[in-house]
């Protein structure tokens, strides 16, 4: 049945075991970004007399990353739902780290701006994943505050990305220092990689559970019966992703909504307290909004 799946699921949340791994993992996702980004405009310091790169071609470059983020968190939103967390979440630093080391051995802007490219689908990728693995780690009173801290990644790879950008610079030859930038990129992926794959980081409970509902259309979500739930889901997954500390009204006035963002003495701990006509439509909700995202 779908409602006893959905039962299930919570139940079983939140996952404890491997939280702090998927937590690293995530916040080192978060980290390339930043990292990468950040790193790119003093690499064209060096890059720009290299290549005789014109303003445009400068651009291009900064904005193929960006294009390709686009197109990452479309494309793995999409495989953390049909592969797992996990899986998607290897493809993913494989390409980023694959990328990242190829970019030091360019010998022209052509194939610097094709490998940025592909870079920013590997970046964008980690977004959806990192943030809908912590999600389904996260305990529920603690949910807004491990999102933040994962999150908080973009800040410290930026960070990182200045420190050593300004070391390479000044302490490498001008002809290497660049290849040197860019290849680094590649060193928090594998670190990813060395802990999914060495320390047995586990694969989401919740998204194993997802697995066991039947999935309903967009059709069917905003259809009379299911609608104002629908609506309130996606307020909820909006509110989400913007850290408001507070539970809404619409949460609380409906038992039948989801208890994500219950404090411990509020929290639904007995299956027979969920209504089953909302169970499908909830979970339903909530991935399409994340798909969405």
């Amino acid at each position: 049945m779908i409602s006893t799946a959905l039962e299930s699921r919570i139940a079983a949340a939140p996952q404890r075991s491997g939280a702090r791994l998927v937590m690293f993992v995530a916040f080192l996702g978060f980290f390339l970004s930043g990292y990468n980004n950040f790193m790119l405009p003093l690499e064209l310091i060096k890059l720009t007399p290299t290549f005789n790169l014109s303003a445009g071609q400068n651009g291009e470059l900064l904005a193929a990353t960006f294009l390709g983020m686009l197109l990452g968190g479309a494309i793995f939103g999409r495989l953390a739902d049909l592969l797992g967390r996990k899986p998607a979440m290897i493809v993913n630093m494989l390409i980023i780290a694959a990328c990242a080391i190829a970019a030091g051995f360019v010998t022209g802007p052509d194939q610097l701006l094709t490998l940025r490219l592909i870079l920013g689908i590997g970046i964008g990728g980690g977004y959806p994943i990192g943030s809908a693995y912590v999600a389904d780690i996260a305990q529920n009173h603690h949910r807004g505050s491990k999102m933040t801290l994962a999150f908080s990644g973009w800040g410290f790879g930026a960070l990182a990305a200045g420190l050593f950008g300004w070391a390479m610079l000044a302490l490498l030859p001008a002809n290497q220092g660049w290849r040197w930038m860019l290849a680094s990129g590649a060193i928090p992926a594998i670190i990813a990689m060395a802990v999914i794959a060495f320390m047995k980081m586990p694969e989401s409970h919740a998204w194993k559970h997802a697995r066991t509902l039947e999935p309903l259309s967009a059709r069917a979500l905003f259809s009379p019966a299911h609608c104002r739930l629908t609506i309130a889901k996606l307020l909820d997954c909006l509110r989400v992703k913007t850290f408001h500390p507070t539970k809404p009204r619409y949460l609380t006035a409906d038992p039948g909504l989801c208890d994500i963002h219950a404090k411990p003495k509020t929290r639904i701990t007995s299956p027979a307290t969920i209504p089953p006509p909302a169970a499908p439509v909830m979970v339903a909700a909530s991935n399409w909004c994340i798909n969405m995202g």
